[in-house]
């Protein structure tokens, strides 16, 4: 069995034991039953012919990931307290690799030609489970070029990641896959720098109603970051944030 899909399964159990935690949607069991039936040396071997990219046999065992799926949800408790949500769906990575998915027209419909020639050489690994909140961890991928550049993706913005590709779900897993979790993982500088000056969007669920007025995006991440650092310990009781919650400390004193 594959180790890292091992690693998926005791974050599962964990959201599945929460107190406080709703599972929307779960295919685990569908995904680990076809695991044996996967032909990892044809598909990386096609992948290769196709993009000159050599996958190293170590993470060939992503493969047994592929599709699986996992929403939930915190509803709030109280007015005081915001909605909490997290998840993901795990994209094939010979699909990332070798085919383009413009998943990013959504949000870029009309980049300027510098942007259009990043934008195409990205394709994500990971998406939000969650109604797809426009948020992707993204590969930048370049012929015959492994490892690749990890990006987060976040409704048209991108900042580079402090990550490889393993250590890109390890840390989803350690930040429980919570929504905008990859911020945690991204240098403090690039994070202010990229969002200072650009109005908030629809990062809101820390507002009950609507962002205020004059609200950067620089705000409104620090504002929902640190309201799921105030539900994380006690949803996931068996975890250890203080990772999380110095790299808040740090976004904060930006402020």
């Amino acid at each position: 069995m594959s180790v890292l899909l091992d690693k998926f399964e005791e974050f599962r159990k964990d959201v599945i034991n929460s107190d406080h935690i709703n599972v929307l949607e779960d295919n685990y069991e569908i995904i680990k039953s076809v695991e044996d039936f996967y032909n990892y040396e044809e598909k990386f071997s096609i992948l290769k012919g196709k993009t000159g990219i050599d996958i190293p046999k170590a993470d060939w065992e992503s493969l047994a990931t592929s599709g699986l799926t996992l929403d939930w949800d915190r509803p709030a408790e109280s007015y005081e307290e915001a909605y909490m949500y997290g998840g993901y769906v795990i994209q094939d990575l010979t699909m990332c690799l070798g085919y383009d998915d413009p998943f990013w027209k959504i949000d870029h419909p009309s980049p300027s030609d510098e942007e259009r020639l990043f934008l195409e050489k990205i394709n994500y690994i990971q998406r939000c489970a969650h109604g797809n909140d426009g948020t992707y961890g993204c590969l930048y991928r370049e012929q015959g070029v492994y490892p690749c550049p990890v990006y987060f993706y976040d409704k048209g913005l991108y900042c580079k990641m402090n990550l490889d590709y393993d250590q890109y779900y390890e840390s989803m897993l350690a930040s429980s896959a919570v929504s905008y979790w990859q911020y945690f993982y991204i240098d403090i500088d690039e994070i202010y720098s990229r969002t200072r000056d650009i109005n908030a969007d629809n990062i809101n669920s820390v507002y009950h109603d609507e962002i205020p007025e004059g609200i950067t995006k620089f705000e409104a991440i620090i504002n929902h970051l640190e309201s799921n650092l105030k539900l994380l310990p006690d949803s996931f009781p068996d975890k250890d944030f203080s990772y999380h919650q110095k790299h808040l400390e740090e976004l904060k004193s930006k402020q």
